[in-house]
């Protein structure tokens, strides 16, 4: 059923090769590129909560359980995720997080993000934002280490790209471990780096 549907959907990538016998030409069966339909459904735009068919596709190819065509916060970052490691960019869907307690590991550098957020130009509202992505990727811990990607530290900075927004951030030679760089750096991507923004991060 859900490869019937995507047939339907994408009727673009499904087509027929002539072959040539004799001197007529016979079609073949239609090709149809997974692939190319797989890589189209990552591509798709979704509204927050959308619950249509085109959900359950993609939720599909997530290998989410169960399939509820509901575009909710689980297939969102899953969506994200997988579009980010494949090189395609997802719109964020802005919402504000209503503040709350985020535990006693998370909690303990709330102080030290809403100085991070002032400092940099965001908003107080983002407070509650930053600490939930914070406890998505790191638990509050700021010796979390990722050993596929490399990410460190308690906003997970990518090893490669740390040691420049360190120093743009004013943390010049700070390690990804030291939470009050990480804080920083990471409220000086979101607020003042050119291509700064809530994307940077999966978790949201």
């Amino acid at each position: 059923m859900i490869k019937l549907m995507a047939s339907i959907l994408i009727g673009t990538l499904i087509g027929q090769s002539p072959v040539t016998i004799g001197s007529e030409e016979a079609m073949t069966e239609p090709f149809i590129d997974w692939a190319a339909v797989e890589r189209w459904t990552y591509s798709y735009e979704f509204e927050m909560y959308e619950d249509s068919p085109m959900v359950e596709f993609l939720q599909y190819w997530l290998r989410i359980q169960p399939r509820d065509g509901i575009y909710g916060p689980q297939t969102n970052r899953a969506h994200r995720q997988e579009a980010m490691e494949r090189g395609i960019t997802v719109p964020i869907h802005e919402y504000v997080v209503p503040d709350q307690y985020f535990g006693e590991q998370v909690e303990q550098w709330r102080n030290e993000v809403i100085s991070a957020i002032a400092k940099y130009g965001g908003p107080p509202t983002d407070v509650s934002k930053f600490l939930r992505v914070m406890r998505c990727e790191s638990g509050g811990f700021p010796d979390a280490y990722n050993e596929a990607s490399g990410a460190s530290g308690l906003m997970q900075h990518l090893n490669n790209y740390f040691p420049w927004r360190a120093k743009m951030a004013g943390y010049e030679g700070a390690s990804p471990f030291d939470p009050i760089a990480n804080i920083n750096v990471s409220a000086w991507l979101l607020y003042e780096h050119t291509a700064g923004g809530w994307q940077h991060w999966v978790c949201q």
